[in-house]
């Protein structure tokens, strides 16, 4: 099977997903064509040779809150950081070695965004421990002790 990675469309299954988490499975399902459609998410997904969707992840523009950094990375910095989020990263529990490329892609597309429009950060809030430890594991950093956890895009631009 390929494991390319391309944008949602309307021919992809998105009904069979089972990464583990509920909450994202129902996601694909019920929202993420509506969010795709009304401009608030972009969606890229791995589905197998029947477009059946085993791995989805999207990404919006957002921003992070100066605060949530260490004195040291937040000075000189305005309240609002501009950023990119992470969302929905989920793979299909059959699947799961695929969740590294499906990360190290989305990685390389905020590089490749923030070439476009000013974003500092990549940033995840992990749904749990388990997914908290994984982006750790990652090289990510957590904000304090939440389940935010982040890379600089300038350290990313460095490793692409």
């Amino acid at each position: 099977m390929s494991a390319e990675i391309v944008p949602l469309n309307g021919a992809h299954d998105v009904t069979q997903l089972n990464c583990g988490v509920p909450e994202f499975d129902e996601w694909l399902k019920k929202t993420a064509r509506t969010s795709e459609e009304r401009d608030l998410a972009r969606t890229y997904v791995i589905a197998d040779e029947n477009d059946v969707v085993i791995a989805c992840r999207a990404l919006v523009a957002s921003s992070m809150e100066s605060s949530a950094l260490t004195s040291n990375n937040r000075h000189g910095l305005p309240r609002f950081i501009p950023a990119i989020l992470l969302g929905r990263l989920a793979v299909d529990l059959e699947h799961k070695g695929l969740r590294s490329a499906f990360l190290g892609h989305a990685c390389r597309t905020a590089v490749e965004v923030s070439g476009q429009v000013g974003a500092r950060y990549l940033f995840a809030d992990a749904m749990n421990e388990a997914a908290r430890s994984w982006y750790l594991k990652k090289e990510m950093k957590a904000v304090n002790d939440s389940n935010v956890c982040y890379a600089r895009i300038k350290d990313l631009r460095a490793e692409v």
